[in-house]
């Protein structure tokens, strides 16, 4: 099955998405209540969604009580699976895992319980394709599947959540949604909301705004921050949003995904030690307190082209290193290229001083530009470049203050821990989970950066890597 967008991807998918939002796993969702009955018995919903870890939560959830809902959601491992309990219980689970926390999947859920049977009734498509390891699970002596059953989603008085259960406050989404829509009284398939593209063969989104939506139907595309939830499928079928703001607004979507952190790629040289913390789905870090040394990989590594990047300090911390790792980490900074917070530059084993020291205060942003085509980095602090290097020095690849020349091999964007005292960096790759005082984008106009972007230099996206990776 086909990914959607993962660490490759086709520059031009003719239909771009400009907008996600990203929910912290903890506390954030979004919720409408609606007034009058649709039908509850057929439906269709779509959504593209980025994983921020295995078992992410619920993709949306409705109903009357914690005794009375329909749910559907990624749980078990990485299966995604459905719950309706009314009496009885229904339970459809995918036959395999879904753990990719890197790409980004579309997800359709498509019912019509007047139909007899459940595969019939209840169809999962991922990735364009009929999700045929989906079926039915038996609990204890529960009736299971029941034609006409009423699935809930839609009912007059019934609460519909996205991102969690609001009627038991579980099941909180922990990573990325767009182009999420309801549509009411049509049992579709996923070719109403998306195609194969020509060329690549990558499923790809496409214009669902002709679509009719139907009762309590709605469109969400979160592109107006100020409010996530708008519902611009004509109907006005608006949600409200809990504990979003318009920081977590974010431009990773499911035609440019950015680079996150990878939480399957974590490193810990001691056993018992606590990886690292992820949240902002995964792009902030906070390392626990202890003297091992634990680090973090980014989602996208490169081997080619120029790329730029921002990591701002909202907690200090001790022995903090940032920089560049090869595929291979072997915990012990082997190849290695990183910008210790002693103002110091190390990797593959030695250390020399360099510029000033960083995350000495909340604030502190590093910024760090990769000539990955002629193996040089260089370090900024807060606006200006370190060792006396100039932005003009970096546009033209001089090589005489940059922090090293001449690397090698593929490299991921790496942060390591390696001190008593816990920090907190988040980092930005494009799309930051804090608000921007300036605002800078690349010269293809993707990423909001703090500081102006070297002329040449790309934030780390697939539209970008299509192009320069």
């Amino acid at each position: 099955m086909p990914l959607i967008l993962g660490t490759n991807s086709i520059k031009d998918t003719g239909f771009n998405v400009d907008n996600s939002v990203r929910l912290n796993g903890s506390s954030s969702y979004l919720h409408r209540t609606p007034s009058s009955s649709g039908n509850p018995k057929k439906f269709t919903y779509s959504l593209w969604v980025k994983f921020s870890k295995i078992d992410p939560g619920n993709f949306m959830v409705g109903g009357s009580s914690s005794n009375s809902y329909f749910i559907f959601g990624a749980y078990g491992g990485g299966d995604i699976d459905i719950v309706t309990y009314t009496g009885y219980v229904i339970v459809g689970t995918t036959g395999r895992l879904f753990r990719d926390l890197s790409s980004w999947y579309h997800i359709v859920l498509a019912c019509d319980t007047t139909q007899a049977s459940f595969s019939d009734g209840i169809k999962l498509y991922i990735n364009g394709v009929l999700e045929t390891t989906f079926t039915q699970q038996a609990v204890l002596s529960e009736s299971g599947y029941t034609q006409n059953t009423s699935l809930r989603w839609g009912t007059s008085g019934e609460v519909m959540t996205i991102g969690a259960n609001s009627l038991t406050s579980q099941g909180f989404w922990d990573g990325y949604i767009s182009e999420c829509a309801f549509v009411n009284d049509q049992q579709l398939d996923a070719t109403s909301f998306g195609e194969f593209d020509e060329d690549s063969g990558i499923w790809k989104p496409k214009d669902i705004s002709e679509l009719t939506f139907g009762t309590n139907g709605f469109y969400l595309d979160f592109k107006d921050s100020s409010n996530l939830g708008n519902d611009v499928s004509g109907n006005n079928n608006d949600f409200t949003s809990v504990n979003l703001s318009a920081t977590d607004q974010s431009t990773d979507t499911c035609t440019n995904n950015f680079a996150t952190f990878n939480p399957l790629d974590s490193i810990r040289i001691a056993s018992g030690v606590r990886v690292p913390t992820y949240s902002d789905g995964n792009i902030t870090i906070t390392h626990a307190d202890t003297n091992y040394y634990t680090s973090s990989k980014s989602t996208i590594a490169v081997n080619s082209g120029k790329w730029y990047c921002e990591a701002k300090c909202s907690a200090v911390g001790d022995q903090i290193f940032i920089g560049l790792a090869p595929e291979e980490d072997d915990g012990e900074l082997s190849e290695t290229y990183l910008y210790e917070d002693d103002g110091t530059f190390g990797g593959s084993a030695y250390s020399s001083a360099y510029g000033g020291s960083h995350g000495g205060s909340a604030g502190d942003i590093i910024q760090i530009a990769f000539d990955a085509d002629n193996g040089t980095v260089w370090f900024g602090l807060n606006g200006t470049w370190l060792n006396s290097a100039t932005q003009t020095e970096i546009e033209n690849g001089t090589t005489t203050n940059a922090a090293a020349s001449g690397l090698t091999m593929t490299k991921f964007w790496h942060i390591a821990n390696k001190g008593y005292n816990g920090a907190t960096w988040n980092f930005n790759f494009g799309s930051p989970a804090y608000a921007i005082s300036s605002g800078n984008a690349d010269g293809n106009g993707y990423g909001n950066f703090e500081y102006s972007v070297p002329s040449g230099y790309y934030s780390l996206c697939t539209k970008n890597l299509a192009e320069y990776g």
